[in-house]
């Protein structure tokens, strides 16, 4: 009654966005997929660019202790 009212007959101009066409798979497949085993911490961080960064400070530091230790060896003598 309120729709012949307002002139529209009772149907809506649109379709509903909540409305429900057809139920599917997943689209790629990965819902379905197994679970990966996580890799090492120390490679799972190696494999980012601050892992890498860590690194290179950690062998740096390393690097120059190296040359300190030879350095005060070579004074001694």
């Amino acid at each position: 009654m309120a729709g012949s009212l307002l002139g529209w007959g009772g149907r809506l101009p649109f379709t509903p966005m909540a409305q429900v066409t057809q139920s599917r798979p997943p689209v790629t497949g990965t819902a379905m997929a197994k679970k990966k085993r996580r890799k090492f911490f120390l490679l799972d961080l190696y494999s980012t660019a601050v892992g890498k960064k860590y690194a290179m400070a950690i062998s740096g530091i390393m690097l120059i202790g190296f040359v300190v230790a030879h350095m005060v060896g070579n004074l001694k003598m």
